[in-house]
């Protein structure tokens, strides 16, 4: 089911903050979707704001060559330590358009699916496959696509220009989901319930693809974003309170009650 449309059911939304979202009538929502995990690290990383505003107000907006552009490739081939061909692509179309020429091959697979195909990286699994992509959790606008063909002789090749404030950014987010790596502390299974089953950060429902459409709308009426697409896992924010978790547990308890028990004696055909 790939029910995009879902997300227009979000009123609109005045201020992003961390993981919380407030819409113009000044509720609050816990975002598990963060728009697809292009927000994973949320909504104000941190230095992200101050890095933008500077480079900006340089003027550094043209595809120039730049300082941030040594440093991209040196966090790069931090980030994949065995990365041996990369090339790099502002969009993600054209980045799978590249490997599925060059490989032949005709579909992608997460780490969560079964492989067959080309391999989509994604931040918390530590399995690494070739070729691969890795889109940098980016807003659209400055999006980055990592193809990493193998993990023999290590070069580069940038198949797009870049301005130094989109690779300034993307820089800077692969230095902090480095750090996110090493420093995570967080206990994820907290969101497991009989809802949600959890593989690292990301939430997989347990419930059929039929009623994932009430059960947003229900997650939503109390509060909180779940993703909008059934085959798209919604994924664990980094900060919450302790009433954020209780109340998510409550209402997966009465959606239990009112979808899973049910499924034994009226499965959906």
């Amino acid at each position: 089911m790939y029910d995009l449309s879902l997300i227009d059911n979000l009123p609109v939304i005045k201020r992003a903050r961390f993981f919380y979202l407030y819409d113009i009538h000044g509720k609050r929502y816990l975002d598990l979707y963060l728009n697809g995990g292009k927000n994973f690290l949320g909504y104000r990383v941190q230095g992200l704001n101050r890095l933008f505003k500077q480079t900006m107000s340089r003027g550094l907006i043209s595809p120039y060559p730049s300082v941030f552009k040594n440093q991209f490739i040196n966090l790069v081939f931090t980030f994949f330590k065995e990365a041996g061909s990369v090339y790099i692509f502002k969009l993600e179309k054209d980045a799978k358009e590249f490997l599925l020429s060059l490989t032949g091959k005709n579909k992608f697979f997460m780490p969560w699916e079964k492989e067959e195909g080309i391999y989509e990286f994604k931040v918390g699994f530590s399995n690494i496959k070739y070729p691969m992509i890795f889109n940098i959790p980016l807003p659209d606008f400055m999006s980055v696509s990592i193809v990493v063909m193998d993990n023999l002789s290590r070069k580069i090749e940038f198949k797009d220009n870049f301005d130094a404030v989109t690779l300034s950014l993307a820089r800077h987010t692969l230095s902090k989901l480095l750090f996110y790596r090493k420093n995570i502390d967080i206990d994820f299974n907290s969101f497991a319930t009989s809802l949600f089953r959890l593989t690292d950060r990301y939430m997989f429902p347990l419930y059929d693809a039929c009623y994932h459409a009430e059960i947003f709308n229900e997650f939503l009426k109390f509060g909180y974003l779940i993703s909008p697409n059934f085959s798209i896992p919604s994924i664990v924010p980094l900060k919450f309170s302790k009433g954020d978790l209780d109340n998510f547990k409550k209402i997966c308890f009465s959606l239990k009650n009112k979808f899973i028990d049910g499924l034994d004696s009226e499965p959906y055909k």
